[in-house]
């Protein structure tokens, strides 16, 4: 059986969605100067088509359900790719993804969810290297500006003369306007599940370490924080990012993407917090929400009370038009080399570079640019990208494409000083 020929060219699975809603509009946009064929998915035409008609257009329908594999089957022979935005992708990512390699339609999603991700690729990538599919999760604000990143960091480390890397730091902030910001209720559910499953995720990367032990080992100092403190670098106290950013970029260390680039064998992701007050309060809440996420009865009241448990952060309306647009996000990197000279003479590296990510709010502009933008370079530079089929994450599928360079034309801008 050869590559799927569906005839749309990607289909938007999840479009009704509050995410996927977003996808959908900047797609319909961006897709002007490319003229791609789309279409968009989802369980109900009557919602499909209400998302047409805000948009003003008459995009095909395809109606497909998590529940029905025959749908998914179909969806995905229809299309050359799909990018999947129904979430929490733990319950209902893999039936997709499983379609996807069978109708060899290639696949993207916005999954921030470390679980999901590691399983799937442990589990499909065979099957989709065997098929010649590509499978690339993280395509959203998890984790494009951290994979990315940490790869355009490890490029001016090299550029600034260093032959090995020691290690790479990322502290994620969001800068919000005077309403605040929100977080809709889905990506809240999928951060509820997530830690009430950690034990799965310890599982899967004792069967990962087992499969793969080809990831790069630390040379001289090893990375050593306290989870929470002060960092002089960005003047703020800084806790550990739970987020997918850590997941990705180490399982990106394992390939030599882009080539001749030294592999990074050391990352951590931070989140700055802006007080001591707001440290003493994201603590507090933290501890509420890990103790009760871990038992079926916390999980059950962590969702029935999203606004109570998250202080009024997380909603099932998600943030207002104005709170998205007076919102964005900064990721500062921090790396560390050696020279040759530097790792014979020292354990202390002797090259640093920082590195800066910006963009608009994280997961509902940022997330369509990102998503959308690597679904055209997979379209557009399929033939060029370094493997034809895999699981694969967003810096080694896309480390050699134009996607570095559509990002910093689209609002996701990449510096070093």
């Amino acid at each position: 059986m050869g590559r799927s020929s569906g005839m749309y060219d990607i289909v938007v699975f999840g479009a009704t969605g509050f995410t996927g809603r977003r996808v959908c509009e900047y797609l319909y946009e961006a897709n002007f100067r490319e003229g791609y064929k789309i279409a968009i998915a989802g369980r109900s035409r009557e919602r499909m088509q209400k998302v047409l008609d805000e948009l003003e257009s008459k995009y095909p329908m395809v109606v497909a359900n998590v529940d029905d594999p025959i749908s998914l089957r179909n969806m995905a022979m229809s299309a050359k790719l799909i990018i999947n935005c129904v979430g929490p992708f733990r319950f209902s990512g893999e039936g997709v993804v499983a379609a996807c390699i069978e109708a060899q339609a290639d696949y993207i999603d916005i999954c921030g969810e470390p679980e999901f991700l590691e399983r799937i690729q442990l589990k499909y990538h065979d099957a989709a290297v065997a098929t010649d599919t590509l499978i690339v999760g993280a395509c959203g604000f998890d984790s494009i500006p951290g994979d990315i990143g940490a790869m355009f960091t490890r490029q001016k480390l090299k550029e600034a003369g260093a032959t090995s890397i020691s290690s790479i730091e990322c502290i994620i902030r969001i800068q919000n306007g005077i309403q605040g910001s929100k977080v809709n209720f889905a990506t809240y559910e999928s951060a509820v599940y997530g830690i009430g499953n950690s034990a799965n995720l310890r599982d899967i990367r004792k069967q990962f370490a087992t499969r793969y032990n080809d990831h790069p080992q630390p040379k001289g100092l090893k990375l050593d924080r306290p989870s929470y403190h002060y960092d002089e670098r960005v003047k703020s106290w800084v806790i550990p990012f739970f987020g997918a950013d850590g997941s990705v970029v180490r399982r990106s260390s394992r390939f030599d993407i882009p080539k001749g680039v030294p592999k990074c064998p050391q990352f951590h992701a931070y989140f700055a917090v802006s007080s001591i007050p707001w440290l003493l309060a994201y603590f507090i809440f933290g501890c509420i929400f890990w103790t009760l996420a871990k038992f079926r009865l916390g999980r059950y009241l962590l969702l029935q009370f999203p606004e109570l448990f998250s202080c009024g952060f997380v909603s099932r309306s998600g943030p207002d038009v104005h709170q998205i647009r007076t919102t964005s996000f900064v990721l500062k990197f921090f790396g560390k080399g050696y020279s040759s000279f530097g790792i014979e003479s020292s354990k202390d590296p002797d090259i640093s570079i920082q590195a800066t990510v910006v963009g608009p709010e994280p997961g509902y502009v940022t997330t369509p640019i990102c998503a959308v933008q690597s679904a055209f370079v997979l379209l557009k530079e399929r033939e060029r990208l370094p493997f034809n089929g895999g699981v694969l994450t967003p810096a080694v599928a896309f480390g050699e494409s134009s996607l570095f360079s559509r990002l910093n034309a689209n609002g996701v801008v990449f510096t070093s000083p």
